[in-house]
């Protein structure tokens, strides 16, 4: 069992913790290594997604009572494989074009475009997500589950399966969390 699981102080979160880990543990793994191709990397993002879980175990909590916890926890992991994914992609990147610099070979880095630019860009781009994500903590929890699916690459049969209801069901809770959205704070969204 994970350290992690047996620093939980409440017996019934322990229990429902590991109980998790030992029911997806190979699961995720499969997940993670599917992307991440490299067994300590993919050990590494299923033990992460066991401390994503804790950090949000009550939301874990109301997709079991939903009928829905296998597949939160495998895209919760599968996500999570993907930032990795991208983490070690961009410190490939940086690591080859410092050792070009140190041998001298500033052809390629003097050719890459000037990103300088876009840095308030993407800076304001993830201000932007961090409002979003406010808002959408803010909805409620059958328009939140469907805009989170949804936004994780789920298509609305997925969804309906997931949530346990009809594809119908799932299409207007999106069309209903996006109006939502925008009336909670879609004037403040495009002032940004």
């Amino acid at each position: 069992m994970l350290a992690i699981i047996l620093a939980i102080e409440d017996e019934q979160d322990r229990s429902f913790v590991d109980w998790i880990y030992r029911t997806y543990e190979k699961k995720m793994y499969v997940e993670a290594f599917d992307i991440l191709k490299h067994h300590e990397d993919a050990q590494d993002c299923v033990h992460e997604t066991v401390e994503k879980i804790i950090d949000a175990l009550l939301d874990f909590k109301a997709a079991q009572d939903m009928g829905s916890l296998g597949g939160l926890v495998l895209v919760t992991c599968r996500n999570h494989a993907l930032n990795l994914y991208k983490q070690k992609a961009r410190r490939r990147r940086y690591v080859q074009l410092s050792t070009d610099r140190e041998n001298g070979e500033y052809e390629e880095v003097e050719n890459l475009p000037d990103e300088a630019a876009d840095v308030q860009k993407i800076v304001i781009s993830e201000e932007t997500c961090q409002y979003i994500q406010t808002l959408i903590g803010e909805l409620d929890e059958r328009y939140r589950s469907v805009l989170l699916l949804k936004s994780q690459g789920l298509d609305y049969a997925q969804i309906a399966t997931l949530l346990g209801i009809t594809e119908e069901s799932a299409r207007q809770r999106m069309v209903r969390g996006r109006k939502q959205l925008l009336e909670k704070g879609g004037k403040t969204l495009y002032e940004r």
